[in-house]
């Protein structure tokens, strides 16, 4: 019991620090930039944490912040590429993937778009990290992970 106990909290202590971050990101995106309504979050774990926070300005034009502490760097997201035109340069360069999650984040000081995926390959799956630049959609590095 005592066991489980430990456990449960400290799965908790994890999850409360993990919302309490992208509620503090919602919170400095909407007091730093044009954001007037935030609708979710997401995380960004490249060379430092960054919390991206995705939602509306006044005019309901479709926002993306990235959130790095109290810095913050806003698009608006019909600037750069959508995730479709990313899933999309993805297909072209590798063919069909099995995706684990499409994100923005800080690629080498560039703003861009991280593609996580997987790849069945002859020795087994390979899990490949692509980097897009965000307002053009041109790729910019892969990285190749070992084989499952």
């Amino acid at each position: 019991i005592v066991l489980a106990a430990t456990a449960g909290w400290f799965y908790q202590s994890i999850q409360s620090d993990h919302y309490s971050g992208n509620e503090q990101a919602m919170k400095t995106a909407l007091e730093l930039t044009s954001l007037e309504r935030a609708d979710h979050v997401d995380f960004y774990a490249g060379d430092r944490q960054i919390r991206i926070v995705f939602g509306v300005n006044a005019n309901n034009e479709k926002l993306i912040v990235w959130v790095d502490g109290e810095a913050v760097h806003e698009e608006k997201a019909s600037d750069g590429a959508s995730r479709d035109d990313i899933r999309e340069a993805v297909r072209q360069r590798h063919g069909d993937v099995e995706w684990i999650r499409l994100v923005p984040g800080i690629y080498h000081g560039e703003y861009v778009w991280e593609a996580f995926f997987k790849i069945e390959e002859a020795d087994g799956k390979r899990h490949y990290y692509d980097y897009y630049r965000f307002r053009d959609g041109g790729w910019l590095d892969t990285l190749r992970l070992k084989t499952e």
